[in-house]
């Protein structure tokens, strides 16, 4: 069974299969493996899997990236 990790933060691209995803959290960014597989998005929250890991990432409340960016609404 692979690992699940429940995390928060913004998309700095968007996600795609074959791809690794990168995720900003507060000042710190994650790189994933690739991604295989998305099974649910909305404007909040994100679940999707890559070769090691299930990812359930919700975004934060009133913010918007932009091209790497986050801004406050």
């Amino acid at each position: 069974m692979k690992n699940q990790m429940k995390i928060q933060g913004s998309l700095l691209s968007p996600l795609a299969i074959g791809s690794s995803a990168f995720i900003r959290e507060g000042s710190d960014t994650r790189r994933t493996s690739i991604v295989k597989a998305i099974y649910a998005q909305s404007k909040s929250a994100v679940v999707f899997e890559t070769q090691n890991t299930v990812y359930f990432l919700t975004f934060p409340k009133n913010t918007i990236t932009t091209k790497g960016k986050e801004l406050a609404q």
